[in-house]
Formats: C-alpha cells, sequence, structure tokens
C-alpha cells in the first residue's frame, strides 16, 4: 500500500558562475543548448526530462547519466552540465538551484508499506512521524494529513 507523504519540487542546479545562474527562475528555451546531466533512462527524473522535452519541444542534450546526487553535484560544479535536483535534498557544494519558469516540476514522495500493515500500530506512529517530517521540509504549518493508504502503481507519478 502507498500512502502520500509529500509533493517535492525539482529545481535545477547550476554552478555559481552559469550565464542564467542570477534568474530568480529559467524558461525551459534558455535551456536549448546546455548540455545536461541526468539519471538512467526509467528513473523519475529522466522521466521529468522526457516530459519537459514533450512540453517545450526542446530535447535536452544529455551529457551523462549518474544516480548519485553527489556526483551530479560535482559534475555541475565542474561545469559539465545542469541537471535536476529534488529540493530539499541537500548539497553539500555552494551551487545556485533555480525554479523552471512557468512549470510546475515535481515528484511525490510516498511510505510503501505491506497491505493490511498501515493500521498496525507501529506502522501508523511511523507514518506519522514520517508525515511531520514530510511536513517540515515543506515548511508547512501543519504536517500533511495522511490519506488512507492505496495500492501502489508501478512507473512514474
Amino acid at each position: 500500500m502507498s500512502t502520500f507523504l509529500m509533493r517535492e519540487p525539482l529545481d535545477l542546479l547550476l554552478r555559481p558562475d552559469h550565464h542564467l545562474a542570477d534568474n530568480e527562475s529559467i524558461a525551459l528555451q534558455d535551456l536549448a543548448h546546455c548540455p545536461w546531466i541526468s539519471v538512467q533512462i526509467g528513473r523519475m527524473a529522466d522521466d521529468v526530462m522526457r516530459s519537459l522535452a514533450a512540453i517545450s519541444g526542446v530535447q535536452p542534450r544529455i551529457v551523462q547519466r549518474i544516480n548519485d546526487f553527489r556526483v551530479v553535484e560535482e559534475l555541475v560544479l565542474s561545469g559539465v552540465g545542469i541537471a535536476l535536483l529534488p529540493r530539499y535534498a541537500p548539497t553539500v557544494r555552494e551551487l545556485i538551484r533555480r525554479r523552471i519558469d512557468g512549470v510546475n516540476v515535481a515528484r511525490r514522495v510516498e511510505a510503501i508499506t505491506r497491505t493490511g500493515t498501515a493500521t498496525r500500530p507501529t506502522i501508523t506512529a511511523m507514518l506519522d512521524i514520517l508525515a511531520r517530517v514530510a511536513g517540515r521540509s515543506t515548511g508547512a504549518a501543519d504536517p500533511p494529513q495522511l490519506r488512507p493508504p492505496r495500492r501502489a502503481r508501478s512507473g512514474a507519478i
């Protein structure tokens, strides 16, 4: 079963000296000629990249595929390309995060439990803790109200 915890926006990750770093948000068309660092095909961020390409008609030029956020940071810092990164994922490097103009890009964060276990006291307590942490991460005054668990779906959401 799946319990929704939060919706986490994805931001562009840029070097501090990138020519678009001073913009508050960046249009997809302005990124058309930028090299991109992405993840393996079939992962959530790759699905988002494909959706952005379909929406904008701008096909990203992916120069590297890596699934480790720390390695992505190093590649962005060294000038290999730009990347998408979940907003609440901490970075250890001084990098710039920017919104994509006119597009609401995010990932769903959910807790997965085995069928029938979501009503157990320990599982319920853990789901409540996760909801509070998700609420703090998003800056919500009140943690999100847990919805009843639903059957997990395969594929990206």
